[in-house]
């Protein structure tokens, strides 16, 4: 807060203050006559407004600069992390591929934690996918609304950096990409094993990387992403101890109904 912008505040309160004294004096005068609740409703009904300039002048500026500050955080990583057309072909090659195909591990990982693995413990398998399931469409649906309610430019459609991935001018905030990876990466970390989900964590860091460094993204971007896979991974949780049994149930049977000749040939677990 700049010294002329406090220098305002302080004239407006004393003003203000001058103003209502005659108030707050007639309501101390009088109070013998008020019940406590209704004198405390007063005074703080009094302080509102008497002070309505103070907490105006404060929080009105100070959400001003917190957005001020995010932005300046945002172009300052994105200056540092993003490629240039000096940068090496071969780590603009490797971003390409972490960017674009590294994703796939996700629907991969699914349906082989699905279809396979030791029969004692395919049944946690599958309950951990369909975990993830619900953590996907959650917190999808939520980036979704999030960019529409508050679009925001990507950086090279506002002509900031370089950029070296085709991508459609869409809304950037937050990251899809970011939050799929991070959404598959945290339920690994909480739903799974301790160092599993510190790969894929490490993977889904090389994917926001690789994207801020391509310049089809911000890095607020990615953080938002990381936070939208928090909120998607608590609800399916809540969802899970609700109906998780349930949806288990019906999707094993479905499951056994289109695969039965897979599983009886043992090509797939039952």
């Amino acid at each position: 807060m700049t010294f002329f912008h406090s220098f305002k505040i302080r004239l407006s309160i004393n003003s203000y203050t001058s103003r209502y004294m005659s108030t707050c004096l007639g309501l101390f005068v009088n109070c013998g006559q008020l019940r406590q609740r209704e004198f405390t409703t007063a005074v703080i009904a009094f302080m509102v407004k008497a002070y309505e300039p103070l907490w105006r002048g404060i929080i009105c500026p100070t959400a001003m600069s917190l957005e001020s500050m995010l932005e300046n955080i945002n172009y300052t990583l994105f200056s540092l992390i993003n490629a240039t057309p000096a940068s090496p072909s071969w780590l603009i090659s490797l971003a390409i591929f972490i960017a674009k195909d590294l994703i796939s591990i996700v629907p991969l990982m699914a349906v082989a934690l699905w279809l396979w693995g030791p029969c004692a413990q395919v049944s946690e398998q599958r309950k951990l996918v369909i975990k993830i399931a619900l953590a996907l469409a959650f917190s999808m649906t939520l980036s979704w609304l999030v960019g529409h309610l508050y679009p925001h430019d990507r950086p090279f459609v506002e002509g900031v950096g370089y950029n070296f991935l085709h991508h459609a001018p869409d809304d950037s905030f937050p990251s899809d990409h970011g939050t799929v990876i991070f959404t598959f990466a945290l339920a690994f970390l909480f739903w799974h094993r301790l160092w599993s989900g510190v790969i894929l964590m490490l993977t889904a860091i090389a994917i926001a990387w690789s994207r801020i460094y391509l310049g089809v993204h911000w890095p607020l971007d990615m953080l938002g992403g990381l936070l939208t896979g928090m909120i998607g991974c608590l609800v399916a949780q809540m969802l899970w101890q609700r109906v998780g049994h349930v949806i288990y149930l019906r999707l094993q049977q479905l499951y056994r109904l289109c695969f039965s000749v897979p599983i009886r040939k043992g090509w797939v677990r039952d």
